[in-house]
C-alpha cells in the first residue's frame, strides 16, 4: 500500500511496517506500527509508547494515530493513498436530531479539536486526550524530557458503561503546569465519618492530620504525610471535559476515573496515596498493580467497611467557565436530593464550584526489594532493553539469577552515566553478570543486533548512531537522537476529527452547562484492608512533591458544544494557570522539582510493568 504526504509519494505500508523512502527528506527508515487499528494487526514491536501517541525517533517526530491518519507534531499528515482505498459510498441524508440523542465522545473530540485549531493562539495549545499523563516525577535523559520516569501515571475517564471519555488539556509530553503551596489548595473533609459535617481544609492541614481523615481507609491514627519543605511546592494541572448526555432536564452520566501507575509493582507497596476530592468529601486510596478505578467513599461506623460509589455528572443551569453561585433555593434542592453543592475546592482562583473533581497524588517511599528483577530468555548484555522510549517485549522473572552482578545498585546511576560497565559494555558480567554480545533470538525482532556498548559513556540522546545499530527500526543505521530525547518538540497531538460525524452529516450544536458532580450509585463494599492493603505503614517519599490534577466537568446535551463554550472552557483554565504562583511547561527550569535523571531502576520498573501485567492499558 502506497502512502502519501500532501499528494506526494512518501513510502509504502506493508505487513504492519511503514517504509519511508529516500528522496523525500528522510533516510530509508522502517517504522513498525502497533494495533489494534486499521494500519496493522496487533502484532510486532512498536514505537508506540503511551495511548495512541506515537514516536519515531529516526526523524525526530511524534504524533497521534487516529484511524487511517497519522498527524505529526509539525502538522504533517499521513494517510492512506486514496487510489489504494475502496470508493467511499455516497453519504445518505441523516434524519434531523430529535434533541434527545447525545453526541459520541469521538464526535465531541473531533469538534472540540477542530475549534481549538481554527481559533489558534492559546486555544490551539489545547486538545482532547483519552489518556492524560498525570505524572509526579518525569525522567530526563541528558536534560531532555523522557516519556518515562520515577513516578508516572496515566489517567483515563470512563463512563459506567465502559465508554472511553476524554479531557481537554494542553500537551501531555511537555505539559503545562502551575505551582502552588499546600496552603493554597482546599478540599472538603467530613465524610470520613458517617453523617459527618462537611467542611473545607487546606491540603497542608489534611496531610498533617491524615490519621484523623484517613483512619477509615486503613491509615493508622496519628498518621502524618505532611512535609513542610516539600509541600511548599505543589504542582497543579487543569483540565476540563464535556460529557455527552440526553437532552433532558437534569440529564446525567455516571463515570469514574482510572489511574495506571507504571512504577507500582505490588498492591502491598503502592507508589502513591491517591485522594479523590469533590465538594461531597474525599476518598483515600492507593495506586497498585494495573489500572485502579477511583470511586467516592462512604465508610460505615458499625462494620468498619467502606461503600464505594460511582460519580455522577448532572446537567445544571449554570454556564461553562467560571465559578457557580447558587441561589438558596437551588442549593436546598440539591441538598434535598443528596447532590453536591458549590463550595471552595482546589486553588483559590476556582472560588466556589460544584463541577470540580480533584485528584491528589502523594508520593510514598517504597522499601527496597532484596530480589532484583532478571531477564528470562534475554541477553544480560542487551543494553537496548533499557531504551526509555519503548520497553522490550520480554518477560522478567520474579527473582535474580545466580549470575546477577553482585552489588549493582539499580537506583544509583542515571542512564548515560560514565560507567559503561553498568550496561555490560566493558567487562564480562556487565549489568547482569553475563558475557557481552550474546543476543538471543527473542531480542532480535525488537532491537536487531544490539551492541553491548550501545550506551557507553554518552547520555541517551547524544550524537551516537551506534546505539541502534541494525536495531529498533530495522534500518542499517538509525539516525542519532540529536538534541537529546526529541529535543523541545511538542508531543500529544490532537486526534483527527472535525465538523462531521462518522456518517458525514453535520453535527448538531447542543447545549453545554456546568455539571453537578455528585455521588452516584453504589459500586461495592470493601473492608479497609481490601480497600488499601499497602497504606497502613505508608511513609512519605523524601524528595518527590505532591501533584494535583483538577478536572472541571461540563455536560453537553443533544450535540456538540458551541465555539463560545469551548473558548470559555479554555479561557477558564488559562485564568487558573495565570493565578498560580508560577506557570510554565514541564521542560522549563521552573518545573525541575518534578523531574529527575532517568535511572536504570526506573527503566527496569517500567519495562517489567509493561511486559508482565495483563492490565496494560490499551
Amino acid at each position: 500500500m502506497q502512502l502519501q504526504q500532501n499528494n506526494s509519494f512518501i513510502g509504502v505500508y506493508q505487513d504492519g511496517t511503514i517504509t519511508i523512502c529516500p528522496g523525500e527528506g528522510f533516510s530509508t527508515t522502517r517504522v513498525t506500527i502497533l494495533g489494534p487499528h486499521p494500519w496493522s494487526p496487533a502484532t510486532g514491536f512498536v514505537d508506540v509508547t503511551r495511548g495512541n501517541e506515537i514516536e519515531v525517533p529516526s526523524f525526530q517526530q511524534r504524533g497521534t494515530l487516529t484511524g487511517d491518519v497519522i498527524t505529526w507534531n509539525n502538522n504533517t499528515v499521513w494517510k492512506r493513498k486514496p487510489t489504494m482505498m475502496p470508493a467511499k459510498p455516497a453519504t445518505p441524508a441523516r434524519a434531523p436530531f430529535t434533541g434527545a440523542s447525545p453526541a459520541s465522545a469521538r464526535e465531541l473530540m473531533g469538534d472540540i479539536n477542530r475549534t481549538c485549531r481554527q481559533k489558534g493562539g492559546k486555544y490551539a495549545t489545547y486538545s482532547c486526550k483519552q489518556v492524560s499523563w498525570d505524572d509526579v516525577n518525569r525522567g530526563t535523559v541528558g536534560g531532555a524530557l523522557s516519556c518515562w520516569g520515577a513516578n508516572i501515571t496515566d489517567t483515563y475517564l470512563k463512563s459506567k458503561s465502559g465508554a472511553a471519555l476524554f479531557t481537554l488539556r494542553p500537551d501531555n509530553w511537555n505539559e503545562k503546569l502551575g505551582k502552588v503551596s499546600a496552603q493554597d489548595v482546599a478540599l472538603i473533609v467530613g465524610n470520613h465519618q458517617p453523617a459527618g459535617q462537611l467542611r473545607p481544609v487546606t491540603l497542608e492541614k489534611f496531610l498533617s492530620q491524615l490519621g484523623e481523615f484517613g483512619q477509615y481507609a486503613n491509615l493508622a491514627a496519628g498518621h502524618v504525610l505532611f512535609d513542610e519543605a516539600l509541600d511548599s511546592t505543589v504542582s497543579v494541572r487543569f483540565q476540563t471535559t464535556f460529557l455527552p448526555i440526553a437532552d433532558e432536564d437534569k440529564g446525567t452520566l455516571e463515570f469514574c476515573t482510572e489511574a495506571y501507575n507504571y512504577n507500582t509493582q505490588d498492591d502491598q507497596i503502592p507508589r502513591n496515596m491517591v485522594v479523590l476530592a469533590t465538594t461531597q468529601g474525599v476518598a483515600i486510596q492507593q495506586d497498585g498493580r494495573g489500572k485502579k478505578q477511583l470511586f467516592h467513599h462512604a465508610p460505615s461506623d458499625s462494620t468498619g467497611e467502606v461503600d464505594r460509589f460511582w460519580l455522577e455528572a448532572e446537567r445544571s443551569s449554570h454556564s461553562v467557565g467560571g465559578p457557580q453561585r447558587e441561589s438558596e433555593a437551588e442549593r436546598n434542592d440539591a441538598l434535598k436530593r443528596g447532590k453536591a453543592t458549590a463550595a471552595v475546592i482546589g486553588t483559590k482562583a476556582l472560588e466556589t464550584r460544584f463541577n470540580v473533581l480533584m485528584t491528589i497524588q502523594i508520593p510514598l517511599q517504597q522499601p527496597r526489594s532484596p530480589a532484583r528483577p532478571a531477564w528470562t530468555g534475554a541477553s544480560p548484555s542487551s543494553a537496548a532493553a533499557f531504551v526509555p522510549l519503548a520497553p522490550p517485549p520480554l518477560a522478567f522473572s520474579a527473582t535474580a539469577p545466580a549470575t546477577f552482578a553482585p552489588g549493582f545498585d539499580l537506583g544509583a546511576a542515571p542512564i548515560g552515566a560514565a560507567s559503561a560497565s553498568a550496561f555490560g559494555a566493558a567487562a564480562a558480567g556487565g549489568l547482569f553478570g553475563a558475557a557481552p554480545g550474546a543476543v538471543p533470538a527473542t531480542c532480535a525482532p525488537a532491537f536487531g543486533a544490539a551492541s553491548a556498548s550501545a550506551f557507553g559513556a554518552q547520555p541517551f540522546g547524544a550524537a551516537s548512531a551506534s546505539a541502534f545499530s541494525g536495531g529498533l527500526f530495522g534500518a542499517a543505521s538509525a539516525p542519532a537522537f540529536s538534541g537529546g530525547l526529541f529535543g523541545a518538540a511538542s508531543f500529544g497531538a490532537a486526534p483527527a476529527g472535525g465538523l462531521f460525524g462518522s456518517s458525514g452529516a453535520p453535527l448538531r450544536t447542543g447545549t453545554a452547562n456546568a455539571a453537578r458532580v455528585s455521588r452516584g450509585t453504589r459500586q461495592d463494599t470493601l473492608t479497609r484492608q481490601q480497600l488499601n492493603p499497602g497504606l497502613q505503614s505508608a511513609r512519605r517519599h523524601p524528595s518527590e512533591h505532591v501533584t494535583v490534577t483538577i478536572v472541571i466537568y461540563n455536560t453537553v446535551a443533544g450535540g456538540v458544544p458551541t465555539e463560545d463554550d469551548i473558548m470559555a472552557a479554555v479561557d477558564d483554565m488559562e485564568m487558573l494557570y495565570a493565578a498560580c504562583n508560577w506557570t510554565g511547561n514541564l521542560g522549563s527550569s521552573g518545573a525541575d522539582f518534578m523531574k529527575s535523571e532517568l535511572t536504570v531502576k526506573d527503566a527496569v520498573e517500567v519495562s517489567r510493568r509493561v511486559t508482565n501485567f495483563d492490565q496494560f492499558p490499551v
